[in-house]
């Protein structure tokens, strides 16, 4: 096969990928619209009457408890086919992924099982607020502030490492070029990691993560095992550029005003909700706070993703010009592209509604109008 007819063939692979993977969007955008509608209807009273049993009628923050338990199982499980679908059916026929079934479902399970640990405390606590005080919903705002804060923290170090291995880099003139990177932007770092993506899929990918002195950069083996040095200085300058704009803080930031604004309004929605489908236990309101946080996050998420492809674009220029190597970036973009399959030139609305960085064409773009302004 040609080297042309090869590159057809990755194109015609990238479109059809890009095109399950928005149906399957909208798939799972419907699941969660039918399941909530069911629970408003007459699921929630269900798990209600489950979660009194299996707390022996204890106390409210007991059936709270077992109550989400419940909810959470009845999702997974719903959930499970499409998230099998598109998490291994999907990357498989692509040849993307790189894990068995076994290690699929062990990996889906224990994040659920993260998820679960971290989000049944908060959703008891949230229940007590609502119960106990008028003004629940600034203190709960308050609250996830705090979390969304300590989350960040923690994170890279304790929350990352239980789903991949994270180990500081040993090639010894790469970390001197990205030191120097760091060094000039006059940034300190935790450290600099290879990250074993390869053990579940064949993309690439790069990201920086924590706040202060946890932050650090993380790159997968995928990238390091695959592009020059030159490309990866780039790719790690672009997130080094996320910390010299404090683009981790302002999406600290953005996310709080959203949550205020959502449970403001979710403060304002549940007595009528409650009043209307004749709600009289406090956790049975989930549905409802699912509905209500399920509208305003679709409504503001073109708004969000708008501000997230400024940003990247902002890191990309940033990146360009502290590597002065434009090239290095247009060919770690390719690499990208290819590697990850990506929908390179997507309809103008699908950019506008799911894409949070900017489509690969428009940033290779914005890199040869840097090299050669006009």
């Amino acid at each position: 096969m040609s080297e042309q007819a090869d590159i057809q063939a990755h194109e015609r692979d990238a479109r059809r990928y890009a095109r399950a993977r928005y149906a399957l969007f909208v798939a799972e955008l419907a699941l969660g619209i039918a399941f909530t509608a069911y629970l408003l209807a007459d699921g929630t009273f269900r798990l209600g009457e489950f979660a009194r049993w299996a707390s022996a009628d204890g106390g409210l923050l007991w059936q709270a408890f077992f109550y989400y338990a419940a909810f959470f199982v009845l999702y997974f499980i719903i959930s499970l086919p499409l998230g099998f679908f598109r998490g291994y059916a999907l990357e498989h026929r692509f040849k993307l992924s790189t894990e068995n079934v076994g290690r699929w479902l062990w990996r889906r399970a224990k994040r659920r099982l993260v998820s679960f640990v971290i989000s049944a405390p908060l959703f008891v606590a949230l229940v007590a607020l609502i119960e106990w005080r008028n003004d629940w919903w600034f203190w709960a705002a308050v609250g996830w502030l705090f979390v969304s804060y300590g989350l960040a923290r923690v994170g890279p170090r304790i929350l990352l490492p239980l789903f991949y291995k994270l180990t500081p880099l040993d090639d010894a003139a790469l970390v001197e070029r990205l030191a120097k990177l760091a060094g000039d932007a006059k940034l300190s770092l935790a450290g600099v990691f290879r990250v074993d993506f390869s053990r579940e899929t064949k993309k690439a990918n790069a990201a920086v993560a924590g706040f202060g002195k946890h932050r650090r950069v993380i790159l997968a083996d995928t990238l390091l095992d695959n592009f020059t040095r030159e490309e990866i200085g780039v790719v790690f300058a672009h997130e080094l550029g996320h910390i010299v704009h404090r683009d981790l803080l302002l999406g600290f930031c953005v996310s709080g005003a959203v949550s205020f604004g959502a449970l403001f309004l979710a403060n304002i929605t549940i007595n009528a909700a409650a009043q209307r489908l004749g709600i009289q236990y406090t956790y049975e309101l989930l549905p409802v706070l699912i509905a209500v946080f399920g509208v305003i996050q679709f409504v503001v998420m073109p708004f969000v993703n708008a501000l997230s492809r400024w940003r990247e674009r902002e890191c990309d220029r940033h990146a360009i010009r502290t590597t002065g190597d434009a090239p290095s970036f247009i060919s770690a973009m390719e690499k990208l592209a290819q590697m990850n399959l990506a929908d390179v030139k997507p309809n103008r609305l699908v950019e506008i509604l799911l894409f949070d960085h900017p489509p690969i064409e428009k940033r290779i773009a914005f890199a040869r109008n840097m090299e050669t302004p006009q």
